[in-house]
């Protein structure tokens, strides 16, 4: 690895000519999408559209979703 370096160095500094790229690594994580964004605090979603609801439960430690 180390004269792959020193041949990728003389290279940039153009002192010398490599062959073109033959081979591309097919690795999919070398080549992956971003993430989608996250969504924001401010983007409320309607409990009853999803068919649930929140009752406040003590024991629970605050809320439970109720499916309807």
């Amino acid at each position: 690895m180390v004269c792959r370096g020193l041949l990728l160095m003389l290279h940039r500094a153009g002192a010398i000519e490599l062959p073109a790229v033959r081979w591309v690594n097919p690795n999919p994580f070398v080549r992956r999408q971003r993430p989608a964004a996250m969504r924001k605090p401010g983007d409320d979603v309607e409990l009853a559209s999803l068919g649930a609801r929140l009752r406040r439960d003590e024991t629970a430690g605050g809320y439970v979703v109720e499916h309807i």
